[in-house]
């Protein structure tokens, strides 16, 4: 994984939870699960899919999107603008590498 702290989380329509990794990235958990609910589009047509990311944080703890890919273009430009309004006021935050994956899944 190059380094990268895998945190695994499914994004249904009931909300969001940890399925890996996610104990010692605490702080970016809770920010996910209060920013990343499952996007309108995507529920009218039952679009499933996964969204691939690789994380850091800057100086003032904004959070840096350095790769992504996913399964469907909507769900990644979606996930894109949540995670960049994303701001880690955790200490060494910055220091770490993360590359989170998010599963959205309808049932």
């Amino acid at each position: 994984m190059n380094g990268y702290s895998p945190v695994v989380m499914v994004v249904g329509p009931n909300g969001c939870r940890s399925m890996f990794g996610a104990g010692e990235n605490a702080v970016l958990r809770e920010e996910i699960i209060r920013n990343i609910t499952y996007p309108d589009f995507a529920l009218k047509s039952y679009l499933e899919g996964i969204v691939n990311m690789d994380l850091s944080t800057n100086e003032s703890g904004q959070v840096v999107i350095s790769g992504s890919n996913a399964t469907h273009p909507g769900l990644l430009d979606y996930v894109s603008q949540r995670i960049r309004k994303i701001v880690l006021r955790e200490k060494n935050m910055s220091e770490r590498q993360i590359r989170l994956i998010l599963k959205f899944i309808m049932y």
